[in-house]
């Protein structure tokens, strides 16, 4: 995962907590109801996100606080 001029790396070096945040939701709404987790703790998820980017997240956020508990910090 990279952008700009920065070149590949593992995510955790390289991600900011906003990005792997919204990695994680992206990762649990692929998962069948059974692996999801009781509680999900986001934090930052919506960093950086402006316009239609944060509306489609609100949404996500909404569509998995469905299957479980989900924390917004």
């Amino acid at each position: 995962m990279a952008s700009g001029d920065m070149p590949p790396g593992p995510v955790m070096k390289i991600a900011s907590g906003g990005e792997l945040s919204r990695l994680l939701l992206a990762l649990q709404l692929s998962l069948p109801q059974e692996q999801i987790p009781e509680t999900l703790i986001f934090d930052e998820v919506e960093a950086g996100l402006g316009g239609k980017a944060a509306v489609l997240a609100g949404y996500k956020l909404r569509e998995l606080s469905e299957k479980c508990r989900v924390i917004l910090i």
